[in-house]
């Protein structure tokens, strides 16, 4: 079912909307996250944006990709309020700093910048603020220090069990 949903919106098939819509109401979070996927793509702008929105307040696998959609369907402002909401629910940080890059909104430029001072966030938030200013920190000569204690991804010892690549690379 869910390769047929995903077949239906990439291909684009029109006729099938509204069978995406019946799927709004599955009792699997996967199916209702990709019919509403299928059914804004498909040109739905009210059951499965509501959906969306619905998937994208709740803390589920697909929280990111259902905000990263909706950046594109809501208006600048709804999706800004969107992200407030979120953050003052304690929603992920790392998605909400990604997500204000992509929205692009010069409101969230005094956010990132206090981010930046953070080491945590520090390379995304700068990331994400280039995106929405243009502005290359580095030629700039505005790129900020490496802090000492940094661990950005493995290493070559065999014996360190830390083998996860930088979230922010």
């Amino acid at each position: 079912q869910a390769t047929d949903i995903n077949a239906t919106a990439e291909i684009g098939l029109m006729d099938l909307l509204p069978c995406c819509q019946r799927l709004l109401h599955s009792v699997d979070p996967e199916i209702r996250f990709l019919a509403a996927r299928a059914g804004v793509l498909l040109g739905d702008r009210n059951r499965s944006l509501a959906m969306l929105r619905e998937i994208a307040v709740a803390d589920s696998p697909w929280q990111y990709e259902a905000l990263s959609l909706l950046t594109l369907f809501l208006p600048v402002p709804d999706m800004q309020h969107l992200l407030t909401a979120i953050a003052r629910q304690g929603g992920d940080a790392r998605i909400l700093i990604q997500l204000a890059g992509m929205l692009g909104s010069t409101t969230n430029i005094p956010s990132l910048l206090r981010l930046m001072e953070h080491p945590a966030f520090a390379r995304l938030a700068g990331y994400a603020f280039c995106t929405i200013t243009g502005l290359d920190l580095v030629a700039q000569g505005l790129e900020g220090a490496v802090p000492e204690n940094l661990a950005a991804g493995p290493n070559d010892d065999p014996e360190d069990d830390a083998v996860e690549s930088d979230p922010d690379e």
